[in-house]
C-alpha cells in the first residue's frame, strides 16, 4: 500500500483558529494540524537532512513554516514522517496520546542531544473555558510557531544525527494498544530527562485539548530561553524561509550518510538511505492504520506494550498543572514504581519520601515504593522480589492479578496513601489533591467504605491495620518459579 499524506492536515487557517474551541471534534482537529506543523518545522529548522525542493513555505500572521508539497514525498526522511505522523493522529483522535518525544542523537556516540517533547491534556467533561478565545488561541499559535521558528538561531545539527519518536499514553488506553509504526522499546530514552529541567516555550488551550511544548538541549552555548524571549525583527525573520538553509549539493537534494547500523529495517521500508537518521523505529508501507497489534494474553505484556516503560498519565478534566510542575516521573530513585509518584511530588505534599521503604526488582534492577507493590516492611517479602512489569502474568498476588492495567496505578496509590496514613497517623490530603478528581473520588469511597477515615477525614489507625489484608499482602504471595 502506497503512503499517502492526504489525511495528514498541515493548514492553519483563520476558520481553524476560529472553530477550535467550538466543538470537540473542531479542536481534534486543529490539535493534529499543530502537531503535524511543529514536528515537521522542528525538523526543517535543527537540521539540513530535508530536501528543500518537496517543502512549501507558508505564512500566517506574520510568522513563517513550512509543510509538505506533495502527497507522496520522496525524501526518505518526510516519508518516515509522513508514517510517523499517522501513528500519532491515530492514538490523538482516540484520546490516547498523551506525550510526544522527538530525540536528536549524536550518530556515533548515541548520546541524546535535544528532546522536544509536546504534551497533550484533554478536557474530559468537554466545557469550554473562557479564556479560550479565538484572539488568544490565535496568539498562542503563532507564538508557538515563532519560537520554533527561532530555532534556526541555533547551530545546525550534524547531518548524520540520528532522530527517534517516542510516545506515553494516558490512563484511559487500552494495554494492548499500539498505533502503527510505534513498538515496545525496553530502554525508552524519554525518561532520563527530568521535566524540572525543561523549558516549556509553548501552551495551547481549546478548551477541549492543551498542548504544552518544551525542550531540553544538552548544549549550554546559546540561551535558548533568551532567544525565545527575542521580539526584535532580525535577519532571519526577514529572509525568504527557503533560502535560510544551504541547499544540498546533489541535484535531487539528498546528501548520503553513515548507514542506518540495521540494514534489515532499511530493507523493510524500502526506503533509501536519508541524510537524517531514522533510529529505533519498526515503520512499513503495508501497516495498516485501523489495525494496531494485539497482545498475545499468553505472552509478557512489557514486551508487546506501546513504547514507553509505563502507561502514564496525568490527564483531568481540571488542568491547572503546567508541564514543568506535573507530578510525574523524574530521575530519582523509584523512577519505575506503579504509582508513578515522583520524588518531587513527595517534597511538595510535605513528606519525606526518603523514608517510605524501598524494594529492587532483581529481574530489571528497578527500584519501587514498597507499599505500592504490596509489602508494609522487608520482613513481609520472603522471596527475590520480582516486579509486576517484569512478569505481570506469572505473580499470585490476587489483588494485582484481577485488576486491569488502567486501574493498577490507582491500586498502588490506595496502598501508598494507606501506607502514608498509618505512618503519620493523619490523612496526606496535599499528595491526594495531586490526583485525578476521579481518581481521588475512587479513593475517598474505598477510605470511607473501609471506615480507616471518616467524614472528617480523621483517620484510624487501628482499623488500617484490621483492613490491611484486603489491600496488602501479608503473606508472601509473590512469584513462583
Amino acid at each position: 500500500m502506497a503512503m499517502s499524506n492526504a489525511t495528514l492536515d498541515m493548514n492553519i487557517t483563520g476558520h481553524l483558529l476560529q472553530n477550535a474551541s467550538k466543538s470537540i471534534k473542531l479542536s481534534k482537529r486543529y490539535a493534529v494540524v499543530m502537531v503535524n506543523v511543529s514536528l515537521l518545522n522542528i525538523l526543517h529548522r535543527r537540521s539540513d537532512g530535508l530536501r528543500l525542493g518537496e517543502l512549501k513555505g507558508r505564512e500566517y500572521q506574520g510568522v513563517q513554516f513550512v509543510t509538505i508539497k506533495a502527497r507522496e514525498p520522496q525524501d526518505p526522511v518526510l516519508k518516515y514522517l509522513l508514517f510517523i505522523l499517522k501513528g500519532i493522529q491515530h492514538a490523538i483522535t482516540r484520546g490516547y496520546l498523551k506525550e510526544i518525544f522527538l530525540l536528536f542523537k549524536h550518530h556515533e556516540t548515541l548520546e541524546t542531544l535535544e528532546v522536544y517533547s509536546i504534551a497533550l491534556k484533554y478536557n474530559t467533561e468537554a466545557k469550554q473555558k473562557d479564556d479560550c478565545t479565538f484572539s488568544n488561541l490565535r496568539d498562542a499559535t503563532m507564538g508557538v510557531l515563532k519560537c520554533i521558528e527561532k530555532l534556526e538561531k541555533l547551530d545546525k545539527l550534524e547531518k548524520d544525527t540520528r532522530i527517534k519518536f517516542e510516545l506515553t499514553y494516558n490512563d484511559l488506553t487500552p494495554f494492548q494498544y499500539q498505533p502503527p509504526g510505534f513498538k515496545h522499546t525496553e530502554n525508552p530514552l524519554c525518561l532520563d530527562f527530568d521535566k524540572k529541567d525543561r523549558l516549556v516555550f509553548g501552551q495551547l488551550n481549546t478548551g477541549y485539548h492543551k498542548i504544552y511544548y518544551s525542550v531540553q538541549r544538552k548544549s549550554k552555548k546559546h540561551n535558548l530561553e533568551q532567544i525565545f524571549e527575542e521580539d526584535e525583527e532580525d535577519e532571519i525573520e526577514n529572509t525568504p524561509l527557503l533560502k535560510r538553509l544551504k541547499m544540498p549539493e546533489t541535484g535531487q537534494g539528498a546528501s548520503q550518510s553513515a548507514p542506518n547500523d540495521n540494514p534489515e529495517q532499511n530493507a523493510d521500508t524500502g526506503l533509501e538511505e536519508p541524510a537524517i537518521i531514522i533510529d529505533s523505529i519498526n515503520i512499513s508501507a503495508d501497516s495498516e492504520l485501523e489495525q494496531p497489534q494485539i497482545i498475545d494474553e499468553n505472552k509478557n505484556c512489557i514486551n508487546q506494550s506501546p513504547l514507553t516503560i509505563l502507561n502514564i498519565s496525568l490527564i483531568s478534566s481540571e488542568d491547572s498543572v503546567s508541564v514543568a510542575e506535573a507530578p510525574i516521573l523524574c530521575s530519582n530513585e523509584a523512577d519505575y514504581c506503579i504509582c508513578e509518584v515522583a520524588s518531587g511530588t513527595f517534597i511538595k505534599s510535605g513528606i519525606d519520601g526518603a523514608t517510605i521503604e524501598k524494594i529492587v526488582c532483581h529481574r530489571c534492577k528497578r527500584t519501587y515504593h514498597m507499599p505500592c507493590h504490596g509489602y508494609l516492611s522487608p520482613s513481609m517479602c520472603f522471596r527475590e522480589f520480582i516486579c509486576v512489569k517484569c512478569s505481570p502474568y506469572n505473580t499470585t498476588d490476587t489483588i494485582i492479578r484481577s485488576i486491569e492495567g488502567n486501574m493498577l496505578r490507582t491500586m498502588a496509590r490506595c496502598r501508598l496513601m494507606l501506607y502514608l496514613m498509618f505512618k503519620y497517623e493523619k490523612f496526606q490530603e496535599k499528595l491526594m489533591s495531586m490526583f485525578s478528581d476521579d481518581e481521588q473520588h475512587i479513593l475517598i469511597e474505598k477510605f470511607l467504605k473501609y471506615n480507616v477515615i471518616n467524614l472528617k477525614k480523621q483517620v484510624d489507625v487501628m482499623q488500617i491495620q484490621r483492613s490491611a489484608n484486603l489491600t496488602f499482602n501479608m503473606e508472601d504471595s509473590q512469584f513462583l518459579y
